[in-house]
């Protein structure tokens, strides 16, 4: 296996997520946020659902991801 890849510092994150907005990809500007937000793994944010956000009274308080490589479950606050 190679050498890890940096990640992107706040400032390049948000740079790209401008420039993806600005061509019309906000849908990748969001999984973008996501990603470097929640520091998931893209399979885990790719498999994320309304249900996952939402319930019957509102927004949860709380995501639970289940991640596919490790089987954990990781609790992460939603802020309002």
């Amino acid at each position: 296996m190679g050498k890890p890849a940096d990640a992107l510092t706040l400032k390049q994150a948000r740079a790209l997520m401008r420039y993806l907005n600005g061509i019309g990809r906000a849908d990748y500007a969001a999984l973008v946020a996501v990603l470097s937000g929640c520091g998931l793994r893209i399979r885990d944010a790719l498999a994320l659902r309304w249900e996952d956000l939402r319930d019957a009274d509102g927004w949860r308080e709380q995501l639970a991801i289940q991640e596919r490589k490790t089987g954990k479950t990781r609790y992460l606050p939603l802020l309002p």
